[in-house]
């Protein structure tokens, strides 16, 4: 929200690719979004549990756009995206290995800016969604009262070790 939006991927991006913003239809919590965590036990990092995630972020939070916004089916993407094929099978191998399903994913060529945003929600189990925003001057704005719970716990967790 401070960025003013989500911004096209750049790193990673071959020279005939085209620069996306990656969506997910998926009405609970996309897999593939889930956050890496560095275990302090054993020191390898594996892919964070929902509760770790919530505890150290406060809430797993999710913008939703319209299907204008993000138009492009992943098929469609496959076809007119300019990626390498066995790059995109790759990508979409491990997104099935974590239980995300590619036809839920959409894609925009175009930064989706804050005004985009239809409304803000949160969770706090990946399942089930409250709206987090409320529309002001054309857009959409984040609650004081869910502002002031994120700060209060990304706070506290700067301080566990």
């Amino acid at each position: 929200m401070a960025d003013g939006g989500i911004k096209r991927a750049g790193v990673g991006v071959g020279k005939k690719e085209r620069k996306a913003v990656w969506i997910s239809s998926r009405p609970t919590w996309e897999p593939t979004a889930t956050k890496g965590y560095l275990d302090p036990e054993t020191g390898k990092r594996r892919d964070a549990t929902v509760v770790e995630m919530v505890r150290l972020g406060g809430a797993l939070v999710r913008f939703e756009v319209s299907k204008d916004t993000a138009r492009h089916s992943w098929a469609e993407h496959r076809r007119i995206g300019g990626a390498d094929l066995r790059l995109l099978d790759d990508l979409e191998a491990a997104g099935r290995r974590h239980g995300a399903d590619p036809s839920e994913w959409r894609v925009s060529y175009h930064d989706v800016p804050t005004a985009k945003f239809l409304s803000v929600e949160a969770s706090t189990d990946g399942e089930t969604w409250t709206v987090v925003s409320h529309e002001a001057d054309g857009g959409v704005v984040l609650d004081t009262a869910f502002v002031a719970r994120i700060e209060a716990v990304t706070r506290l967790a700067a301080t566990m070790v």
